[in-house]
């Protein structure tokens, strides 16, 4: 009897001692080709295939929904994304027992993410936010201010966690806290790495994240019908289920769909345009030379067979090409690498938020390498290297203030003046010295039903200034202007209802003119308004330095006025008209006195000239 328990006990050693042996890898049966069915031979298939369909419907109708809603709606689909991939990575190496013993600990796990989500969003977003609050002296003062604390607040946040990690330690719990920590990091590195060139290919144009992530889709599409259909022959044997015919088959049609859609992307302006601010406002810009069609000739034999003379293709096809080819060839072994991740740990799928899918991980695995090369490709062999005066008077306008801009405008007539002295001296007659600086860029805020829709609401003005300025003593400014305000609605569809408008000036931002009423009107589809008022401010008190400052400005030849417009405006679309919206127009005129050459006298010191300008709009 001791013999038999003792033989008992020496083969349960045994077996405990062979499983502690046996491989974390999952062996393929020698019946099944490559370790699994291939699809073609599931008896399960339609049924798979039916799950599948309804899911891929809904996920493309919201991600339609979402895309067509803007630049901010798409960067928040992104956030929640990274929310659901963190949560189905957490969760790998989790284990219930240890957490009970460790209470708060997945909430350091998120305390990490989050800080990791402001840094990344931090930098990536800081300009952006500055051009969405400029408007506003105190915002733009707190937001500068954050911006330059950022990453100081970033470091602490993360101070925090880490010591958060050191006062938790428990002992006998030390390997498994560290595996969370190190756990923790590599979800990080993986998740925001990719996240970060996402929504930087989101704001440099709604077509470089679109192009990318919808070739990945037909991508997979395709090769899910292929293999289904065609499939016989096993891919690789981290994925079982992967055959040469699918990847095959969806390689060929990824890549003419890159040339196909990109034709129909690169017509829409609201896709191409790249977004400066933070606003939910439809784009209207100019497209670029990648985007303007060019002519091709089509040889003789084709015009033989057809009626087609030329062909008309989009620059940005061709870029298209390229990344149809590493979507179709490269992105998949990101799959392939999040097939073997699951083989590792023993799973089918990281998550069961997709029905017939999987988790979000499991369509985000191609997405995430795609996204990176999108942006290097895009930053290395599309955008132009160069410094262009359209950026330039956008870092003057959203980094100096008002005063170091007026200091900038005299020291730069200044400069010019001396310049243009010294050109006279050796070449007479040949140069003039520029009336204004360049007009700084627009910055719309239109938007679609129900808020504003792309509609240029008043764009151009001022076109001509009659202007007379006086600073008497003590510090009171006589001024007199006319303005002529030119408006333009591009929509086929939107008119817009101008029930209030008023425009004044400012100088310094201290109102100098009197507040003058625009008449109310409509303006119909593809209409032009003009206004033409008279603005007068007689003795406006101003403060002392105010006063000393104009009379240097304007005997340096250059002073900076605002023109502003404040009102209300409504939207109406077929019989649907909407609320009122505040209307905002900020208008700036670089004004140059001294050479009346560059307009009309009209007194001792009034002149009359023209200036062109664009300004800036929010609704």
């Amino acid at each position: 009897m001791q013999k038999e328990n003792n033989t008992a006990l020496s083969s349960a050693a045994t077996s405990r001692v062979r499983h502690r042996k046996r491989s974390n890898e999952v062996i393929p049966e020698p019946s099944k080709a490559n370790g699994g069915k291939l699809l073609v031979d599931d008896n399960n298939k339609y049924k798979s295939m039916w799950i599948r369909t309804y899911s891929t419907v809904w996920m493309i109708g919201g991600f339609v929904l979402i895309i067509y809603m803007g630049h901010l709606y798409i960067t928040a689909m992104v956030m929640v994304i990274q929310i659901f991939m963190a949560k189905e990575l957490f969760n790998l190496l989790r284990k219930a027992h240890e957490d009970r013993h460790l209470p708060g600990f997945r909430l350091l796990n998120w305390h990490f993410f989050l800080t990791a989500m402001l840094f990344v969003y931090g930098r990536l977003l800081s300009q952006t936010l500055v051009n969405t609050v400029t408007s506003d002296k105190f915002l733009y003062q707190f937001v500068s201010s954050l911006i330059k604390y950022h990453m100081a607040i970033c470091y602490f946040s993360y101070i925090a966690g880490f010591i958060w990690f050191i006062l938790t330690l428990k002992k006998k719990m030390y390997k498994y806290q560290f595996g969370q920590y190190a756990w923790t990091h590599m979800i990080l590195i993986v998740v925001f790495t990719q996240s970060s060139f996402t929504v930087a290919n989101i704001f440099e144009g709604i077509f470089w994240f679109l192009l990318p992530a919808s070739l990945i889709i037909i991508n997979d599409i395709f090769a899910y019908i292929f293999g289904f259909f065609f499939g016989r022959t096993p891919l690789i044997k981290l994925s079982p289920k992967k055959t040469w015919e699918g990847f095959i088959g969806a390689s060929v049609t990824t890549i003419i769909s890159a040339f196909v859609l990109a034709n129909i992307l690169g017509h829409f302006q609201w896709l191409t345009c790249p977004r400066k601010d933070l606003s939910t406002g439809w784009l209207h810009c100019d497209p670029g030379p990648l985007f303007k069609p060019e002519s091709y000739a089509l040889p003789g034999w084709i015009s033989q067979w057809f009626t087609w003379k030329e062909i008309s293709i989009l620059p940005v096809q061709w870029h298209a090409l390229c990344l149809g080819l590493f979507a179709s060839i490269i992105a998949p072994f990101g799959g392939f690498f999040a097939s073997g991740f699951k083989r590792a740990f023993k799973i089918k799928d990281f998550g069961d938020s997709i029905p017939g899918h999987g988790g979000i991980t499991d369509r985000m695995d191609c997405q995430m390498v795609m996204a990176v090369f999108a942006y290097i490709y895009l930053q290395s062999f599309v955008v132009r290297e160069g410094i262009s005066v359209d950026v330039i008077l956008d870092q003057i306008l959203t980094s100096l203030s008002l005063e170091e801009q007026q200091i900038l405008v005299m020291k730069l007539g200044q400069i010019l003046q001396e310049r243009a002295k010294r050109s006279s001296e050796t070449r007479p007659n040949h140069h003039r010295l520029p009336s204004a600086l360049p007009p700084p860029r627009s910055h719309h805020d239109p938007n679609h039903l129900g808020r504003p829709p792309p509609h240029q609401t008043p764009v151009h003005p001022p076109r001509h200034h009659r202007l007379r300025l006086h600073a008497s003593v003590p510090n009171f400014l006589t001024s007199n202007f006319q303005v002529t305000v030119s408006s333009r609605n591009p929509n086929d569809r939107i008119g817009v209802y101008y029930d209030r408008l008023v425009l004044y000036a400012t100088y310094r931002n201290q109102q100098v003119t009197l507040r003058t009423s625009l008449p109310p009107t409509y303006q119909g589809h593809n209409e032009n308004s003009v206004w033409s008022p008279f603005v007068y401010g007689n003795s406006v008190p101003i403060a002392p330095d105010f006063s000393a400052a104009l009379n240097s400005e304007q005997a340096s030849g250059s002073v900076f006025m605002v023109i502003r417009i404040d009102g209300r405006v409504r939207w109406k679309v077929g019989t649907f008209v909407s609320g009122r919206y505040r209307l905002n127009v900020r208008c700036p005129a670089y004004i140059t006195f001294g050479s009346r050459s560059n307009g009309v006298s009209v007194g001792e010191n009034a002149v009359k000239y023209q200036l062109v300008t664009r300004c800036s709009v929010s609704v």
